[in-house]
């Protein structure tokens, strides 16, 4: 026992030894001794710290590089011609080095994928039973991996991001890069196969030759420099959607523009015009500011103006107003005071009827107007009388 103790000791002591735990350093006032002493007899400690501060402290950004890869990872899930060749085989370095599966992906680089081997089992019977995953390592095992899945979607077009939420880049600690995006796939449907009877989903608005689109979520990180370290898709095989080509026809026409647009505001040109467009705006945008301070001011005094000589106005019209107003009433009281006074007159006086003028209502028969010295047939007594007044007198 007291053997195998003593070589315990003696093994943890040239283990500290080896680390440089055990070292001890008499205490000097000169620093210069401290700072003589070699990087080999400093502790585990200093050691580490000395590395750390090494590493330069500044990471340069990678984010471009990060959506540059992702959009061609995308054109390579469409045209995996790529991992064909990867998997079969080239003989030359330099046709290996253009491959885009050894430009995206890290040597070391770890894919998760669906594991079914016909369409019927992944869009049939692992809708109801959850989908089996594999994984793989190395740039050849990924590309066998990735060949089978994209097997169950030929011709299948990955190049249709959504956005948004589009490309969501988040930086780790260490330059690394942890990645979500969103993209539809969009193939036509080439299977005709009976749903699991014991299965509630059943593709019954699919039919043979229909074009169908699924929504794929990419899940990935990468490393400095934008190379994939990982990749795992994630999809609901539950979710396909029958589409037109009609549609993504115009889906694609729109995002391309999108994209356009967005290139030319990166670039050197498309600043400069922003930014003189931004000029022109601000410009004119003072000027109108201008104008509508100076109508503004305009309307303010002309409201001062108005507001002093209203209340000479206003006294003016009242003055007017109360002079009418007295001279109607004077006028209104003579008058009625006059229609008094001959109303009373013609009340009071005992003549007041036979003395007025009468009125005629009918006309008087021309017989009722004839002369006095007229002699009539019928009107013998007149003339009688008439001739014995004149023999009197």
């Amino acid at each position: 026992r007291r053997a195998a103790s003593d070589g315990a000791d003696e093994q943890t002591a040239d283990q500290s030894n080896l680390y440089g735990l055990n070292e001890t350093y008499e205490e000097e006032d000169d620093d210069d001794d401290v700072a003589s002493r070699s990087f080999a007899s400093r502790s585990y400690h200093e050691q580490v710290v000395y590395e750390q501060q090494q590493t330069p402290s500044h990471i340069p950004d990678a984010t471009r590089q990060v959506h540059g890869v992702y959009q061609q990872l995308l054109t390579l899930l469409s045209n995996p011609d790529d991992f064909a060749k990867v998997v079969n085989g080239s003989s030359n370095a330099s046709d290996t080095s253009d491959l885009l599966p050894y430009k995206i992906f890290a040597p070391d680089a770890e894919v998760v994928l669906p594991q079914a081997l016909t369409a019927s089992q992944l869009f049939g019977v692992e809708q109801t039973d959850g989908i089996e995953l594999e994984a793989a390592a190395g740039i050849v095992q990924i590309s066998q991996l990735f060949l089978r899945w994209l097997a169950l979607m030929p011709c299948g077009d990955h190049c249709n991001l959504i956005n948004p939420p589009g490309v969501t880049v988040m930086r780790i600690s260490g330059g690394r890069y942890r990645v979500t995006a969103a993209h539809r796939v969009i193939w036509q449907w080439l299977n005709d196969f009976l749903p699991d009877p014991l299965s509630s989903q059943e593709i019954t608005h699919i039919k043979f030759g229909d074009l169908v689109s699924m929504t794929i979520v990419d899940v990935f990180e990468t490393d400095l420099d934008g190379t994939l370290l990982s990749y795992c898709p994630t999809f609901d095989n539950r979710c396909l959607t029958k589409t037109y080509t009609t549609i993504e026809r115009f889906h694609k026409e729109t995002n391309k523009l999108f994209t356009t647009v967005h290139v030319v505001r990166q670039s050197e040109a498309g600043r400069t015009v922003e930014k003189a467009a931004s000029a022109i705006y601000k410009y004119a945008g003072k000027a109108a500011q201008s104008v509508a301070e100076t109508v503004k001011e305009t309307i303010n005094k002309q409201q001062r103006v108005n507001n002093h000589t209203a209340p000479a106005v206003v006294a003016q019209q009242t003055s007017s107003t109360s002079a009418y107003l007295s001279f109607t009433n004077q006028q209104n009281s003579t008058a009625t005071q006059t229609l008094k006074e001959a109303i009373s007159n013609t009340t009071h006086s005992p003549t007041s009827v036979n003395s007025g003028p009468r009125l005629e209502l009918e006309p008087k028969h021309p017989k009722h107007f004839r002369s006095p010295d007229y002699l009539s047939d019928d009107d013998t007594s007149g003339a009688i009388t008439t001739a014995t007044r004149e023999t009197d007198r």
